[in-house]
């Protein structure tokens, strides 16, 4: 009998390239789906980082000095812990307790929790093709029940700060939804998606409050729908007068905030894009690229595990 092996870094590929198409590549998925599983088949990127070049002045550094962060995480009593399956940082990278310091006053900020006795699972992951920048992936339980299908409500949080600069990347809460099927929600909505100016609007309220654009919003997009768990939500990207971005993940199940992509997560995330683009043109040939795309083009769908990862 022939025994399993591991499926490979270009069957990712392919299956990822649906959902570059779809414009669903999101932070959970990058977590703990290609940069995690498929580590050993990807080269990674030397950490000098001289491929980045983006303006200081669009990139501040974010640290607990930071006026506009709360204070009160510096006196709640969390743990800390590295996860073991986790990489290595470079000497030029903040150091684990000071990542989670920004995660957690992030969280704070965001989602207005009391991080008191909460456990704080960090891990490492070093700048690779597919992500061309180290970053510490934070997961964050609050003291009590699991986070589970059996337990509706439950909520656990992720978060990604920059290794470098310690500008948070990104942050999400995950939670199950009372019951697996949700009453009138069905899949995709092709309706929603011809016109989400409800989830347009409360994505611009989200984004104003918390100035997730450092300006004035000029505009607020929709981006695409899915899942974290059996919550089901849509993407909005908000764009700013100087040019930047923000993407806000709205629940469907009752029009909360469940997410937040800021810039700096966009840009290296479409620099991943374009180097798995190069990936799939050099493995599947340039003319089979093409077909790919046009398979899922209408796949405007992304999903999240109950446990922060996506796949696809």
């Amino acid at each position: 009998m022939k025994e399993k092996t591991p499926r490979s870094g270009r069957n990712v590929l392919l299956a990822a390239a649906g959902m570059i198409a779809a414009g669903t590549l999101v932070f959970g998925w990058l977590s703990e789906g290609v940069l995690a599983a498929e580590s050993a088949g990807t080269s990674q990127v030397p950490t000098s980082y001289s491929r980045i070049v983006l303006p200081e002045t669009a990139l501040p550094l974010a640290n607990s000095s930071n006026p506009e962060l709360p204070k009160s995480n510096e006196e709640a009593n969390y743990i800390i812990e590295k996860d073991e399956f986790g990489g290595s940082p470079d000497a030029k990278d903040i150091p684990m307790e000071q990542a989670a310091s920004i995660g957690a006053q992030e969280l704070e900020k965001i989602f207005g929790i009391d991080l008191e006795d909460a456990n704080i699972t960090m891990k490492y992951f070093p700048a690779t093709e597919l992500f061309p920048r180290a970053y510490w992936y934070g997961s964050v339980e609050l003291p009590g029940k699991k986070v589970s299908p059996d337990n509706p409500g439950i909520k656990k949080y992720d978060f990604n700060v920059d290794a470098v600069t310690g500008n948070v990347f990104c942050c999400q809460v995950v939670r199950y939804v009372d019951g697996p099927e949700i009453s009138g929600f069905s899949g995709f909505d092709k309706e929603l998606s011809k016109n989400a100016s409800n989830y347009k609007e409360k994505a611009k309220e989200i984004g104003e409050r918390f100035n997730v654009v450092q300006s004035k919003i000029v505009s607020a997009e929709y981006t695409s729908q899915g899942y974290t768990a059996n919550d089901p939500f849509v993407t909005v990207t908000l764009t700013g007068e100087n040019g930047r971005r923000a993407k806000i993940e709205i629940s469907q199940y009752d029009q909360t905030l469940v997410g937040i992509q800021y810039e700096e997560w966009i840009v290296f995330a479409d620099m991943g894009t374009e180097a798995l683009h190069r990936q799939i043109k050099a493995g599947a040939g340039g003319d089979k690229i093409t077909h790919i795309e046009e398979v899922f083009d209408d796949a405007d769908i992304s999903y999240k595990s109950g446990d922060g990862s996506q796949t696809p």
